[in-house]
C-alpha cells in the first residue's frame, strides 16, 4: 500500500510533503480495517488486551490518525476532530461502559448503527468536512473517515460485544458466491422494474471502448465488496437483523424491518428526499437479508455488491 501511494503520487506529480501524511493516516486505519476482517485476528485482540484497553486503543488510533493527516497538511480543526470524535469514543465505549444483552437488541446497538450507518450511507457530508481533500486529483479523502468507522465499528461490534455468529470475514468461499449470486437473481425482477417504472434509472451499459473496461470493472467490484458491502452487511444484517430477530423472536420480521430501515437511511442520498433510491434500498436490504439467513455476511455482501455493480455498469 506504501508503494501504491508512492506511484499514485509520482504519476499525478503530488509532493512527499502531502502524499506522505495521507498514505501515513491510510495505513494507520487499513491497519484496524485489516485486522477487523480476520477471525484469527480479533481472537488475538480479544485474548491478549482487557475490553477497556482495546477501547482506549481504537480511540487513541482513530485519533492519532486524523492528526497524522491533518496537522502536516494544515487541515487541523478543533471542529472536525470534535466531530471525529462524537462517532469514534461511543463506538470504542458504549459495550464496555453499557453491555447489551448478548443475543437481543439493545439501545446501545441502535445508536451505534446510527453513529456509523448514517454519514457513510445517507450521503451526507460529513466524512468530507472532516477529512477535505487536497485539490485535483485528490479533490475528496473522506474515504479516510469511511475507514474510520469501519475498522472502529466492525472491532467494537465483533470484539468488545461480540455478536453471535455472523461470520464477518474477508476470504470468500464457493458456497457464499453461490447463495449471493442466486439472492442476486431473485432481486432483478423485482428492482429493476420498479427502478424504471420510478424513473430512478434507464437502461444505458458502459461501452466496452479498451481492455481498461475490465480492469476497472474488477477493481470497482473489489473495492465495493470490501469498502461498502461487508461493512454494510455486518451493520445491518449481522448486527441490526440478527439482534432484531433474537428480540422479536420472528426471522421474517426482524428483515423486513432491518430492510426497512436500511431503506430509510438512504433519504438523503443525492437529495432530500429521495423515495424511490429509500424504496429501491429497501428492496435490496430484504433480498441481503435473506441471502444472511441462508450464508451469513459474505453471502449478503457478494449480493450487494453484484447489485451494485449492475446499477453502475449496465444503467444510468
Amino acid at each position: 500500500m506504501t508503494a501504491a501511494g508512492a506511484v499514485y503520487a509520482s504519476l499525478e506529480n503530488i509532493g512527499s510533503g502531502q502524499a506522505v501524511p495521507i498514505v501515513a493516516a491510510f495505513l494507520m486505519l487499513a491497519a484496524l480495517y485489516w485486522t477487523s476482517g480476520f477471525p484469527s485476528a480479533r481472537h488475538a485482540l480479544a485474548q491478549r488486551f482487557t475490553r477497556p484497553q482495546i477501547a482506549s486503543g481504537l480511540t487513541l488510533w482513530a485519533l492519532a490518525a486524523y492528526l497524522v493527516y491533518a496537522v502536516p497538511l494544515g487541515f487541523f480543526s478543533w471542529i472536525s476532530i470534535a466531530k471525529l470524535s462524537a462517532i469514534v469514543v461511543p463506538a470504542a465505549w458504549i459495550f464496555v461502559v453499557s453491555p447489551p444483552d448478548p443475543k437481543k437488541l439493545g439501545w446501545q446497538d441502535l445508536l451505534l448503527i446510527v453513529l456509523l450507518a448514517a454519514p457513510a450511507v445517507s450521503g451526507v457530508t460529513l466524512y468530507r468536512e472532516i477529512f477535505p481533500g487536497i485539490g485535483e486529483p485528490v479533490d475528496r479523502l473522506d474515504i479516510l473517515g469511511k475507514l474510520t468507522a469501519i475498522g472502529v465499528g466492525a472491532i467494537a461490534f465483533l470484539v468488545l460485544r461480540p455478536l453471535p455468529g455472523p461470520d464477518y470475514r474477508f476470504a470468500l468461499r464457493r458456497r457464499d458466491l453461490a447463495v449471493g449470486f442466486k439472492w442476486f437473481l431473485y432481486y432483478l425482477p423485482f428492482a429493476v422494474p420498479l427502478a424504471l417504472l420510478t424513473g430512478m434509472a434507464r437502461f444505458d451499459p458502459k461501452p466496452v471502448e479498451d481492455p481498461s473496461y475490465l480492469l476497472e470493472l474488477v477493481g470497482r467490484t473489489l473495492g465495493i465488496y470490501l469498502a461498502v458491502s461487508l461493512p454494510e452487511e455486518l451493520c445491518f444484517r449481522g448486527s441490526l437483523q440478527q439482534l432484531l430477530e433474537g428480540r422479536l423472536g420472528k426471522p421474517r420480521l426482524a428483515q423486513a424491518v432491518a430492510a426497512a430501515l436500511f431503506g430509510l437511511v438512504h433519504v438523503t442520498f443525492r437529495f432530500f428526499p429521495n423515495w424511490p433510491h429509500v424504496l429501491l434500498s429497501g428492496v435490496l436490504g430484504w433480498f441481503c437479508g435473506a441471502a444472511y439467513r441462508e450464508g451469513r455476511i459474505p453471502a449478503a455482501a457478494v449480493c450487494h455488491t453484484l447489485v451494485v455493480i449492475t446499477w453502475a455498469f449496465a444503467f444510468r
